[in-house]
């Protein structure tokens, strides 16, 4: 039983991990966005796009993890 344990607490971590470079990574492109120049103006709508799924997806993993996380925690 704790091996399937230490299966679903590492299952949760990867989940929060995910979660932290997306989110990142949608900062990093908003970031790249406030800057003068670096984006042309026809493509900025399709970075928002970007950012809002990447967003959208952190926290779903987020939660994901979360649930993870207790269910490790239930079994244990």
């Amino acid at each position: 039983m704790t091996q399937s344990k230490t299966v679903q607490a590492g299952r949760a971590e990867d989940f929060h991990v995910f979660s932290r470079v997306l989110f990142t990574a949608a900062c990093f492109l908003f970031f790249g966005m406030l800057l003068p120049e670096s984006v042309p103006a026809a493509k900025q709508p399709e970075m928002l796009i970007i950012i809002v799924i990447f967003t959208a997806a952190s926290v779903l993993f987020h939660q994901v993890g979360k649930k993870a996380r207790q269910r490790s925690e239930e079994t244990g």
